[in-house]
């Protein structure tokens, strides 16, 4: 309705002439331009607004686990706390700081400085808690490339002449690797992680067990898989292998496409940005306020997001979210919260395991037919 509005109004009217495609990617437009900037808004905005509100509110957890760290807890209540972890709280903390180090001296040695890289990690932090929250109540990332470098636009309010390294691998890194986990190796590690310590928690399976079955393949895969591609492109050509990917192969490197200042300084929205980062964080955290305090406030911060940028524009979330609500709803009026766990939570966990087998044989079939044709 917003968007019709300012249409009739005067604005945004090239939108008639676009695909359905660049109605959701292409600027200008109601995601990256005035006066809505949706992308800047929801997904910028709204991302660190999440991630921020959840340090603050989980801030006594935190500074408790920091107390058991540096020993200024009883070893009662230490025992007490550590009991399901997969390691002690001292050991958790110092393999972070050991991996924060080593995160920082690996990005400076490709080009970024200290600031750079604080800048890096703060962004991989806030917005991964984010993601890892709408993946975890949703089953959706949160995924585009359009929002994983905004800290770095106020850092960088406008390109260097001539490009430095740390501007390149900033944004490319930032971009990709926040923004878009299915071209980089981040989403799928934390995705898998959260996912075993949940599934070890509803069976009863050990975490500490759990953790070592997810960081022994989180270690070895991207060896394996980094050497073998660079083997690969280095013996045979990039242009042989058909990899699916919008930033895979084209006319130009993904370095060179993702970095090009002309996109962006457009993304996740056009000057001024810190209006509209800044009302994305505001309304992410009285959402989350609200909803946290008032069980009748039905509003949560991650449908605000999906239901403001393209991952509804494009990909049609609202559509199914929208009809899992009017079931869930009708079926809690009518027959109560028993008719709703007896019938209404196996029912829809046999359409996903249903589409899952759908999805499994039919993948197996496919490959099967791509090399013996049938």
């Amino acid at each position: 309705m917003i968007v019709q509005i300012a249409f009739v109004t005067g604005f945004y009217t090239g939108e008639t002439g676009k695909s359905g495609c660049g109605r959701a990617w292409c600027a200008p437009g109601p995601q990256y331009t005035e006066p809505l900037k949706f992308t800047a808004v929801s997904f910028a905005g709204g991302m660190l607004g999440i991630g921020i509100y959840y340090l603050i509110n989980n801030r006594r957890y935190l500074a408790e686990t920091i107390s058991a760290a540096i020993g200024r807890l009883s070893a009662e209540r230490v025992k007490e706390i550590e009991k399901n972890e997969a390691m002690s709280y001292r050991m958790s903390y110092l393999m972070l700081g050991f991996s924060t180090f080593l995160v920082i001296a690996i990005l400076m040695v490709i080009g970024l400085s200290v600031v750079g890289s604080l800048v890096m990690i703060a962004t991989i932090l806030l917005l991964w808690i984010a993601n890892g929250r709408s993946y975890g109540m949703t089953a959706v990332p949160f995924l585009s490339d359009d929002y994983g470098h905004v800290l770095f636009r106020f850092l960088y309010p406008s390109a260097p002449e001539p490009l430095n390294r740390e501007w390149v691998w900033s944004m490319f890194i930032s971009r990709l690797g926040v923004a878009r986990p299915s071209e980089m190796w981040l989403g799928s590690t934390m995705f898998a992680a959260f996912g075993n310590y949940k599934m070890a928690s509803l069976t009863g399976f050990s975490n500490r067990k759990a953790f070592w079955l997810t960081i022994i393949p989180i270690v070895i895969v991207p060896i394996v898989v980094m050497v073998t591609w660079l083997q690969l492109q280095y013996s045979f050509g990039g242009s042989v292998f058909p990899v699916t990917g919008v930033y895979t192969y084209s006319t130009i490197s993904p370095t060179q496409q993702i970095t090009d200042p002309a996109s962006v300084y457009v993304k996740p929205g056009s000057e001024p940005l810190a209006p509209y980062v800044l009302v994305g964080i505001v309304i992410a955290f009285v959402l989350s306020y609200l909803h946290a305090t008032f069980l009748w406030f039905p509003l949560e911060p991650i449908g605000f997001i999906m239901g403001t940028t393209f991952m509804s524009l494009l990909w049609g979330l609202w559509g199914p979210f929208l009809l899992a609500w009017i079931a869930k709803t009708v079926t809690l009026r009518i027959g109560g919260s028993k008719t709703y766990e007896r019938y209404g939570v196996p029912i829809a966990a046999g359409f996903i395991a249903g589409y899952m087998v759908a999805i499994l044989v039919g993948g197996t079939l496919s490959v099967i037919r791509f090399f013996f044709p049938y």
